[in-house]
């Protein structure tokens, strides 16, 4: 079964979000263990999230994210939608 363009994208948009916290949890010297503390979940779900191939859910993603000062933010994607950009400049989540 193949998935659609879509759907790999939105896969490796989350790798890179899960880098990006992971990264963040490291350079704040936090454990898992602190920062499940801080975002509600368990030490165990901080690891899944960090070392499993398994693709987390947004609402997780999102935690995590908050609890380490990180917030998302809705950027063009690809050079046409780049010339528009400044009407996304504002646009955080």
């Amino acid at each position: 079964m193949s998935i659609s363009d879509t759907e790999k994208k939105a896969i490796d948009q989350k790798a890179r979000m899960v880098s990006a916290i992971s990264r963040r949890r490291r350079v704040l010297g936090l454990t898992q263990a602190e920062v499940a503390e801080r975002a509600g979940l368990k030490q165990s779900a901080i690891a899944r999230l960090e070392g499993s191939a398994q693709i987390p859910r947004f609402d997780t993603l999102q935690k995590v994210a908050f609890a380490l000062g990180l917030r998302f933010e809705l950027v063009p994607d690809g050079e046409e939608e780049a010339a528009s950009a400044e009407e996304f400049s504002s646009v955080h989540i």
